[in-house]
């Protein structure tokens, strides 16, 4: 059997894509499916022969719909317009991994015409079988646990990280005086001054607080190595949904401010522990001027949240397994 593997987003040196492609790759690949071809979702791939010719040359269509599927974006419909046209050739398409949110009437119609649809929270869930279109809860694969992550190693200081559209910075004195590192969730180098939005951010930040200088990112080849690195912290605080994935499956505590969708908070509400308790208020992360302190006080998971955050964890790795014998078995099971 042929498969195709559609929105390959490695190439965004991102620790969250490259933890869900490797989860795609290895659970294809232990059970026993190698014939696979993968690209990225292109805004204009119906401009792309090869593109085209790899979608009718396949058995299944696997589409990763990371990040994707939300409001009435171009990248959202150039997906929604490969299902039609994959479908329309008789070709079997099942997406995963999707968040679902704020979407047309006429994109969820679209979307009733894959063959297996998994969404990454119930939230999704119940917005599909709302419009009677069959769907499945699985959680993200960035919570795929193949190997033990979690080590008993002492935990000291914050990080920070970035957000949706948006950077949080303090200075390199603050930083080292709170203990706190900036963290970046990408794998390789990047030089934030080339970005004029994140200049216009770093202005700012110098006027406002007086500061010259700001604290380098740590950034970590390999997702395993972020993980290590993010179960050292006492507290990290971010914007984005992959880290606070990561924080789940490492056990380390962490603050969230929402991002371009409520995913987080549907995460949060799947596992069954507060929102408001983990959700942080901006005006709070800001540094005070006056008092030039952060508020990066100590915090903890509370027993009752451990236990369903374990509980989560053990039951989320059966069901990615499910999903993949699931939908790898389509002859049988469609």
């Amino acid at each position: 059997m042929k498969i195709l593997v559609l929105n390959d987003t490695r190439s965004e040196n991102h620790h969250g894509c490259s933890r869900v492609m490797n989860a795609i790759d290895r659970n294809l690949f232990v059970r026993g499916f190698k014939d696979i071809c993968y690209f990225k979702l292109m805004l204009r791939w119906d401009l792309d022969e090869d593109s085209k010719r790899k979608l009718l040359q396949t058995d299944l269509l696997i589409i990763n719909g990371e990040g994707t599927l939300h409001g009435n974006l171009p990248h959202v419909q150039s997906l929604l317009n490969v299902i039609k046209f994959a479908k329309s050739y008789g070709v079997t398409v099942a997406l995963i991994n999707a968040t679902l949110f704020n979407l047309s009437q006429e994109s969820i119609t679209k979307l009733g015409e894959v063959d297996y649809l998994f969404v990454r929270d119930k939230a999704s869930m119940k917005l599909m079988e709302l419009n009677d279109i069959k769907t499945f809860y699985c959680p993200d694969l960035a919570l795929w646990d193949p190997f033990p992550i979690r080590e008993k190693v002492p935990r000291s200081g914050s990080a920070m990280s970035d957000g949706h559209g948006s950077l949080r910075l303090i200075s390199r004195e603050e930083m080292k005086k709170e203990g706190m590192t900036f963290i970046s969730v990408n794998n390789i180098e990047q030089n934030y001054y080339q970005s004029s939005k994140i200049r216009k951010i770093i202005n700012i930040f110098k006027q406002i607080f007086n500061v010259n200088s700001l604290n380098g990112q740590v950034t970590k080849t390999t997702h395993i190595d972020f993980l290590k690195l993010l179960n050292t912290f006492e507290l990290v605080i971010t914007g984005r949904y992959h880290i606070v994935c990561m924080c789940i499956l490492t056990e380390t505590p962490f603050k969230f401010f929402e991002s371009n969708t409520p995913k987080i908070s549907f995460l949060l509400k799947d596992i069954g522990i507060d929102v408001d308790k983990f959700h942080e208020d901006l005006t709070i992360l800001r540094l005070s001027k006056k008092s030039n302190k952060t508020n990066s006080t100590k915090f903890d998971f509370s027993s009752s949240d451990l236990i369903k955050i374990r509980k989560f964890n053990s039951e989320g790795q059966i069901l990615i397994s499910k999903m993949f014998d699931h939908i790898l078995s389509f002859g049988t099971n469609k």
